[in-house]
């Protein structure tokens, strides 16, 4: 029986006179396809990306009003120079 040469170079069967594969390397012959439904999430869409993106520059704003506080500035300024002061 005349076979011609395969289409592909890495395939020494064509598709349907391949051998089957005994044994526990085999193959599985159809891969079960997962529905999408039950994938966990694999990341942010772009209302996550906006809404954390908002949060993070409030929270920003929110911590440059206290870092710049008179309170705050003098409590820092004092810490530093505790530490500064400290006997080697």
């Amino acid at each position: 029986m005349y076979h011609p040469a395969p289409s592909h170079p890495r395939r020494p069967f064509p598709p349907r006179q391949r051998p089957r594969q005994r044994g526990p390397l085999r193959r599985p012959r159809h891969r079960r396809a997962r529905p999408l439904v039950h994938r966990p999430e694999a990341g942010m869409n772009t209302t996550e990306y906006a809404v954390g993106t908002l949060a993070t520059a409030g929270f920003a704003a929110v911590l440059y009003q206290v870092l710049r506080s008179d309170l705050v500035r003098g409590e820092l300024r004092e810490l530093v120079q505790r530490a500064l002061d400290v006997p080697l």
